[in-house]
């Protein structure tokens, strides 16, 4: 893990001052962990990173972490983290890979784990608890789920407990597709990340009936109540549904170019638009004319041509032999 920060922030010396004492900060926790963490140069630039944005309104003391120390070329049209297979998180058939430990799991453990108590760090000015550390179980089955296979106990666990989203699951093929789009309706996997955040950070109601029953008192409070399906029970074939509460919430993830009005910063980019072109299924007639080669013409012209004279010669040679060809028969006499 690499960590960059803004050359042109340190020229404050307070900011980089700052800076200092949170790279200083992450290199001692890292060292702890596996050595995994290194800092850049200082005058290097920042790598393409939501901060700019915040770095553009006013400086203040920054890191971005990457896995890359330098520029790196993305090959894919999305993320290379969103496929398995580019980033060592391929699954062992023997038990459906939905426990078995891959590369990558180890390593994003790790990494939450250096981050967890970099954060704890920073904001309490206290060395973070031996204990506080990223469940390397947890990280394993949120890998299988999101890049092998909804159809898992883990999103079992987070889905409402209709039988509809459980034959949705079942349905599944293939992981949900991570493509962002222009604004429109809430995909699976905005839905499924909600759930989690709120199966992980949550606690369940008592009087969940209650709670989760009424939409109306959890849209006046400061947090909301989703129901769960909830674990596997002993048997293994039914669950207990739970109902969780917390202050997760959704949010409208589109440019703030198509909410202020009478914006003029089209001209400059000062917000980042982009359009997107829908079809519909029946919206388009196809057809399609095939070319032969040339190599194809010259044989079919050759072979008309030939045919042509052929046909020519035998009209000929009919026509000059009709009277013996097509001579008509004597009367017999009696």
């Amino acid at each position: 893990i690499w960590i960059h920060a803004d050359p042109v922030s340190r020229n404050d010396p307070n900011i980089s001052s700052e800076i200092n004492d949170m790279i200083s900060t992450i290199l001692d926790i890292g060292k702890n962990l596996s050595d995994i963490v290194g800092a850049v140069d200082q005058t290097q630039p920042l790598p393409p990173a939501s901060t700019q944005k915040f770095l553009q309104k006013t400086l203040v003391p920054a890191l971005v972490l990457t896995d890359h120390k330098k520029t790196f070329t993305n090959k894919y049209y999305n993320s290379r983290f969103d496929l398995a297979k580019t980033i060592s998180a391929m699954v062992n058939a023997s038990d459906n890979g939905y426990n078995h430990v891959t590369d990558q799991a180890s390593n994003l453990t790790v990494a939450a784990t250096l981050l967890a108590r970099s954060l704890y760090t920073l904001a309490t000015g206290s060395p973070a608890p031996e204990g506080l550390m990223a469940e390397q179980q947890s990280v394993t089955h949120m890998l299988y789920c999101f890049l092998i296979s909804p159809n898992c106990d883990l999103f079992k666990q987070v889905i409402p407990p209709a039988r509809e989203a459980f034959d949705d699951l079942a349905s599944q093929k293939s992981p949900y597709p991570f493509y962002v789009s222009v604004y429109g309706q809430i995909n699976n996997v905005t839905r499924i990340i909600q759930r989690l955040l709120t199966h992980y950070i949550g606690t369940v109601e008592k009087n969940h009936t209650e709670s989760c029953t009424s939409s109306e008192k959890a849209s006046l409070q400061l947090y909301n109540y989703l129901w769960m399906a909830g674990p596997l029970n002993s048997d293994n074939k039914t669950r207990t549904v739970t109902c969780v509460k917390s202050r997760v919430t959704q949010t409208k993830a589109y440019s703030p170019a198509f909410e202020i009005t009478d914006y003029n910063g089209w001209g400059g980019f000062q917000y980042s638009t982009w359009t997107e072109s829908s079809w519909a299924t029946n919206a388009l007639l196809l057809r399609v004319f095939l070319i032969p080669s040339k190599a194809m013409e010259t044989s079919i012209l050759s072979g008309g041509v030939i045919l042509t004279l052929v046909s020519m010669v035998l009209i000929y040679f009919l026509n000059k032999k009709a009277d013996i060809l097509f001579a008509h028969p004597r009367p017999s006499s009696l």
